[in-house]
């Protein structure tokens, strides 16, 4: 006769066994199989005696057979459960926020954070650059890939010429402050001159591995000759290096200086 039998009742003893209840049955395998006998009203068949643990492993081995009728069921759902946990912590460790990446932060934060988040397209080939297999990892999520419009990125350029930081901005770092921008999110970055012209702009900021800058800066234009100064224009030419323009007084070199 069947433990699940129509007389309800366990070989070892003679008492009536407690019905079974309905109920969700979980669907994830557990090591701990006598969990899942005890679900089904079984609890009275252990810790009578040596009997009853002899019959353990044939009753743990029926309610298995019942509900994981064959190997593959049972390990799709040893898969599933591992993966549920996973994406469980790390919800739990980086709650879910709309925000523009930079680089740095593509290439340092988990990669799980970085899935929905909002990145540029010219970002792609600087991405392949600098970490090619990195790259490949982020090219598989779901990112929300975007390009800024002219008009978008000409509010950027205002107000990094104001803010004096534009002749040290590449294409993408405008790009990225532009979609920020428009989209009223945070700007993730370590770059304190795209720190310092998202801060003029309104725009929150959130560095990725520094502990980032907190203080408002404006830079000038000084001749390393006659000392002129002068503001940044809103066409000045963009370089990490070079000098920005030449003096119109003495033909000298001016570089950025912080007032």
């Amino acid at each position: 006769m069947s433990y699940y039998g129509s007389q309800n009742r366990c070989k070892c003893d003679n008492e009536p066994q407690p019905k079974q209840h309905g109920g969700v049955v979980s669907l994830i395998v557990s090591h701990r199989k006598e969990h899942h006998i005890r679900r089904y009203g079984l609890n009275d068949c252990f810790g009578k005696g040596q009997q009853c643990q002899s019959e353990r492993p044939k009753l743990i081995e029926e309610v298995e057979n019942q509900f994981f009728s064959n190997h593959s069921m049972r390990c799709f759902f040893g898969f599933l459960r591992v993966w549920v946990i996973d994406v469980f912590f790390t919800w739990i460790r980086y709650p879910s926020f709309m925000a523009v990446l930079d680089t740095s932060a593509l290439l340092n934060w988990p990669i799980e954070r970085c899935r929905h988040q909002i990145v540029s397209v010219l970002q792609q080939s600087e991405l392949n650059r600098v970490d090619e297999q990195r790259w490949l990892l982020i090219e598989t999520l779901d990112m929300d890939w975007r390009t800024a419009t002219e008009d978008e990125r000409q509010i950027v350029l205002d107000i990094a010429s104001k803010t004096g930081d534009l002749p040290r901005l590449s294409d993408v770092d405008v790009d990225l402050i532009a979609l920020a921008v428009s989209n009223k999110t945070t700007l993730v970055t370590d770059d304190y001159r795209m720190q310092n012209v998202a801060r003029a702009a309104g725009i929150e900021v959130q560095s990725v591995v520094t502990s980032g800058g907190t203080k408002q800066w404006k830079w000038v234009l000084r001749c390393i000759g006659c000392r002129k100064t002068e503001d940044v224009a809103s066409d000045a030419r963009r370089s990490r290096s070079d000098d920005v323009k030449e003096c119109d007084r003495c033909g000298a070199p001016m570089k950025l200086k912080r007032v």
